[in-house]
C-alpha cells in the first residue's frame, strides 16, 4: 500500500539518521562526558526521532545557565527556548552554554528532510502505472 511505503521511507531515514545525530552530538560533551554520554539513548518511533539524556547535567550543559543560558538562547526557535525553560532555576547561573545536542539536530534537520524527498520520489519513479 502507497501509504505504508511512504512510511516506511521516512522510517528507514530516520533510522539512519538517528545514530548519526546520537554519536555525533556525543562527541561534542566537553563536561560530565562519561555521565552524560552514559545517561543518552534514542529510539525512532511514530516517524519521529526520539532522544534522551537522562543526566540532569545535559541540559545545563547544553543550553548554559544564568547569563549564558540567555545569550545562547536569544537567537534559538521557539522551540528550543521553550524546552530550556523547564530547566530554569533562578537566573543566577554560570555555566557557559557547550552546544552539543540541539545544535547538531539542526545541523541534519534539512539534511534529513532532503534524503526523505529524494528517496521518496525515486519511489514514484519507480512505480509503473
Amino acid at each position: 500500500m502507497l501509504q505504508d511505503d511512504i512510511k516506511n521511507i521516512v522510517q528507514d531515514v530516520l533510522t539512519e539518521y538517528a545514530p548519526i545525530i546520537m554519536q555525533e552530538s556525543n562527541s561534542k560533551v566537553t563536561q560530565w562526558k562519561n555521565e552524560i554520554v552514559s545517561s543518552s539513548g534514542y529510539s525512532v518511533e511514530d516517524s519521529m526521532i526520539k532522544t534522551w539524556y537522562d543526566s540532569e547535567f545535559a541540559s545545563y550543559l547544553t543550553f548554559g545557565t544564568g547569563r549564558f543560558a540567555s545569550a545562547y538562547l536569544s537567537d534559538k526557535p521557539k522551540d528550543i527556548k521553550e524546552e530550556a525553560q523547564k530547566f530554569y532555576v533562578n537566573g543566577q547561573g554560570r555555566q557557559p552554554a557547550q552546544p552539543f545536542y540541539y545544535e547538531t539536530l539542526l545541523k541534519y534537520q534539512e539534511e534529513i528532510s532532503k534524503v526523505i524527498d529524494s528517496r521518496i520520489q525515486d519511489y514514484f519513479n519507480r512505480l509503473q502505472f
